[in-house]
């Protein structure tokens, strides 16, 4: 897991961010038009954050939710395993060896 603030004063933001906050997970900054056009939002502005994008294992996006999303209520680490799981589901079975053929003879 990883985080990003992003707005044009990101970069000055973070220091002050990062001390009130204290995230456990690693954060970054990006500027507002890098996220919008990564989250395929270009043309949409954000009306709420937090924002969660899940991401696999070939930097496709699969899925987004903003603050208002009920992913964000309840009981939120189930909320996201219930994302998360059929990805590592997908990822294992991505990388399930292949028995490689016997040479004849």
């Amino acid at each position: 897991m990883l985080g990003a603030i992003f707005n044009d004063n990101a970069a000055k933001l973070l220091p002050d961010f990062l001390r009130q906050y204290k995230p456990g997970f690693p954060l970054g900054h990006s500027t507002s038009n890098d996220v919008y056009s990564y989250l395929q939002l270009s043309f949409m502005r954000i009306n709420y954050v937090p924002m969660m994008a899940f991401v696999d294992a070939t930097s496709t996006l699969r899925s987004q939710f903003t603050g208002t999303d009920p992913i964000f209520k309840n009981d939120q680490a189930a909320n996201i395993k219930k994302v998360i799981n059929p990805l590592l589901v997908e990822l294992a079975a991505s990388r399930k060896k292949v028995t490689p053929m016997k040479k004849p003879g």
